[in-house]
């Protein structure tokens, strides 16, 4: 499974371009929209690579992943995913997101301030 992991890991490592938000999959496209695209990319990737840093702790990876989802889930920035909706994609990718989260404390969370995490929780909040 280590193996595996490590494999796909390096698939999505050359994708996580500094200031950015999201993973280019390129031609791969949902038929929800851009916005939604960028929440799978992110969140989706990061349940790989939450199990993938505790293999190998690359600070540019924890990095990237912090940034990018404090971003994301801030409403005062103009990468912020918006406010969750009844059946929206938001309500699936918080909890990808909170398995991320949970799966990488060690290198995520425990870096976090208190005002990070309760951005984060607030957003998660909002999707319950």
């Amino acid at each position: 499974m280590q193996t595996l992991c490590k494999k796909l890991a390096q698939s999505i490592i050359p994708k996580l371009l500094p200031n950015q938000t999201y993973v280019d999959l390129g031609d791969i496209k949902s038929h929800y929209g851009l916005r939604s695209d960028k929440m799978e990319s992110l969140t989706r990737t990061f349940i790989l690579m939450s199990n993938y840093i505790k293999l190998d702790p690359n600070p540019y990876i924890i990095n990237w992943y912090k940034e990018a989802i404090l971003s994301s889930v801030n409403p005062k920035s103009y990468n912020y995913w918006g406010n969750p909706m009844n059946y929206s994609q938001n309500l699936v990718e918080a909890a990808n997101l909170a398995v991320g989260l949970w799966e990488s404390r060690e290198f995520i969370w425990n870096g976090l301030t208190s005002q990070e995490r309760q951005l984060i929780r607030d957003y998660l909040e909002k999707c319950i």
